[in-house]
C-alpha cells in the first residue's frame, strides 16, 4: 500500500478521487468545504472518519465509482486506519485547526463571546457571518474575508437560520458533559 499522510504520496488515482470529493465537498457545503465536512462525515470534528464513513458519504455526494473509489482512497490516503481532514484537504485542515485553537484560547469561552447576554447564552440569538468575523479578528483570530467565510461554514453546518445559534459551537466545547446536556 503506497504511504498516505498530509496529502503526501498516493497513487495518481488517489489523487484524482482526492480532486473529486473536495470539490464535491465544496458544492455540497455551498461554497465550504468545512460545512460539509462536518456535515457528511464528522459532524462532532473528531477527525476519525471510518471507510464506511467515507464510503456512505461518497455515494451521498455522488463521487463516480462509488465505494469502490472511496476505498481506493482511503486505502491509499488514510494513515492509522481512519481519514481525517488533513487526508483530504491541507489548507482547511489548517485553517479549521486554527480555528479551534484559537476558540480554546479565547475568553469566556466562543458561546459565551457570540451569544452571551447577562449571564447566560442567549440561545435565540443568531449570528450573520459580517459579526462573527468582526467579533473573531477583534479577539485574534486572523483570516481573509475568504477564510473567515471557510470557517463561518464549519460552524454552521446547517445553514437553517441565515447566521450561527449557540449550538452550532457545541462542537467547539471540550466538556463533553456541558455537550451533552446541551
Amino acid at each position: 500500500m503506497p504511504e498516505g499522510g498530509p496529502e503526501g504520496s498516493v497513487t495518481s488515482r488517489a489523487s484524482s478521487i482526492r480532486q473529486q470529493l473536495r470539490k464535491l465537498l465544496h458544492e455540497r457545503g455551498n461554497g465550504s468545504l468545512l460545512r460539509a465536512w462536518r456535515s457528511e462525515l464528522d459532524p462532532d470534528f473528531s477527525q476519525n472518519v471510518s471507510l464506511e464513513e467515507l464510503q456512505r458519504c461518497a455515494v451521498n455526494l455522488g463521487l463516480l465509482g462509488g465505494e469502490a473509489e472511496a476505498k481506493t482512497f482511503f486505502e491509499s490516503a488514510s494513515s492509522g486506519g481512519v481519514l481525517t481532514l488533513l487526508d483530504v484537504d491541507k489548507k482547511a485542515a489548517v485553517l479549521a485547526t486554527r480555528f479551534k485553537r484559537w476558540a480554546s484560547t479565547v475568553q469566556p469561552g466562543p458561546r459565551q463571546l457570540f451569544f452571551q447576554s447577562g449571564d447566560s447564552v442567549d440561545r435565540s440569538k443568531v449570528v450573520p457571518l459580517a459579526d462573527f468575523a468582526h467579533i473573531c479578528r477583534k479577539h485574534g483570530f486572523e483570516a481573509s474575508d475568504v477564510e473567515m467565510a471557510e470557517v463561518f461554514g464549519f460552524c454552521d453546518v446547517t445553514e437553517s437560520m441565515g447566521g450561527l445559534r449557540s449550538h452550532d459551537l457545541l462542537f467547539l466545547e471540550p466538556d463533553l458533559q456541558v455537550r451533552e446536556q446541551e
